[in-house]
C-alpha cells in the first residue's frame, strides 16, 4: 500500500495497525502527535482511533451531566416561581381579599368569640391558606424569606392560634 504524504509517496508494510487506527495529516494536529511521538517532521501520524472515540464519549458524558444539573436547577427555580405566583393569584382574588379584611376587623381572644365573630368559611380559609403556605416552605419549594416579605404571617398566626389550637 502506498500512501501519499509532503515528502512524497511512502509504501507501508506494516498493515496491522489499519483496523484501528486512522491516519492524520493535519499540519496543527500532526506538529502535535509529533511532539508527542518523536516523529520525523511532515511524517504520517497514527493515532488510535479507539481511544479517539473513547475520550469522546468520555467529554460527551460529562457535557451531558453538567447539561442536566443546569436543566434542574432551571427547573427548580421555574417551580418555585411558578408555585409564588400561584399563590399571589389566590392572595389577590375577591374571596381572600374579603375574607383577610374581616379577619383583620375581628377582635377575639378565644375560639368562641372567633367563631362568633367570623364565619366559618373565613376562619378555614385563613388557617388551610397558611398551612399550605407553611407546608411549601417546610417542603423548601417556595423560598421563607418570599412568605416573611409578602405575608404577615406572625400576625396572621397571632391573631389565629386561639382558634387553630
Amino acid at each position: 500500500m502506498t500512501i501519499l504524504t509532503r515528502e512524497g509517496q511512502r509504501e507501508l508494510t506494516d498493515y496491522r495497525w489499519l483496523t484501528s487506527c486512522a491516519i492524520l495529516t493535519t499540519p496543527s494536529l500532526g506538529k502535535f502527535l509529533r511532539e508527542e511521538s518523536n516523529s520525523a517532521p511532515g511524517g504520517i501520524v497514527v493515532v488510535d482511533l479507539m481511544q479517539v472515540l473513547e475520550g469522546l464519549a468520555y467529554v460527551g458524558f460529562i457535557a451531558g451531566a453538567i447539561f442536566a444539573v443546569l436543566e434542574l436547577r432551571g427547573f427548580r427555580q421555574d417551580r418555585s416561581t411558578e408555585l409564588v405566583m400561584r399563590m399571589n393569584e389566590f392572595m389577590c382574588s375577591r374571596d381572600f381579599a374579603e375574607m383577610t379584611a374581616r379577619f383583620m376587623k375581628a377582635r377575639f381572644k378565644t375560639a368562641k368569640e372567633a367563631e362568633e365573630q367570623l364565619s366559618m368559611a373565613d376562619l378555614l380559609m385563613a388557617a388551610d391558606y397558611f398551612e399550605g403556605v407553611g407546608y411549601l416552605a417546610k417542603r423548601r419549594l417556595i423560598p421563607t424569606k418570599i412568605i416573611v416579605d409578602t405575608l404577615p404571617s406572625d400576625y396572621a398566626w397571632d391573631k389565629i392560634k386561639p382558634w387553630a389550637e
